[in-house]
């Protein structure tokens, strides 16, 4: 499940209909949980943080991983469970994200996005917190697909311009089996460099294939 991102999305002709007004925020290639996203509960997207803050919280920060939510489980998680029995839905749209394999110290980062490079949009939930109506959300994952779960066994919920307006509209009780059951958009990957690690990095490079060195 990534743990970084590329907002830097040219607006698709196919999802204007209902990601219409992008706020001012800034998109980059290196997006890090903490930092602010676009994401969208109606036409008109709001600034969040990515790790979501439950309405109940103390204080808008967390100790905890919450920038995703397993499919699985989410009903269950206190950090999630009202957002999610509140049909608090939301997408979250982004280029494409990162994933790393091989062993700790020498990981390889993955860059993985639609066949077609026009950009992913990944269900999540948000919540509101505090009378100054800070928002945060979250993405949802799911098991990967055959052909990148080499790379990570886990992946975003990606769905398609018809499935988001669902997400959005409908509220119904089997939310958990239909977007298991999604059939996701076609995806492509390929080793980028390893600099997008660092979260002080930036810039269209990191998203460039690179060639790895096979050993011997």
């Amino acid at each position: 499940m990534p743990g970084r991102f590329a907002s830097k999305v040219i607006p698709n002709p196919e999802w204007t209909d209902f990601l219409k007004i992008w706020p001012d925020i800034d998109y980059g290639y290196n997006v890090s949980p903490g930092q602010t996203v676009a994401a969208f509960r109606s036409p008109a997207g709001k600034a969040m943080r990515w790790g979501l803050i439950p309405h109940w919280s103390k204080e808008f920060s967390s100790e905890y991983a919450t920038f995703k939510a397993q499919l699985e489980t989410i009903h269950e998680k206190p950090a999630f469970r009202d957002a999610w029995e509140k049909h608090q839905h939301c997408l979250i749209p982004m280029l494409g994200y990162y994933e790393w394999k091989g062993p700790k110290g020498n990981k390889q980062p993955y860059f993985i996005q639609a066949a077609d490079k026009k950009g992913l949009v990944v269900a999540g939930i948000y919540d509101k917190w505090g009378s100054e109506g800070l928002y945060s959300c979250t993405m949802i994952t799911r098991p990967a697909h055959e052909a990148i779960k080499y790379i990570h066994p886990r992946m975003p919920v990606l769905l398609s311009p018809k499935q988001a307006t669902h997400w959005l509209s409908q509220k119904p009780d089997n939310r958990q089996s239909l977007l298991m059951d999604l059939e996701s958009p076609q995806l492509i990957h390929y080793p980028v460099n390893k600099e997008v690690a660092n979260v002080l990095t930036n810039g269209k490079r990191l998203i460039e294939p690179i060639e790895i060195k096979q050993e011997n």
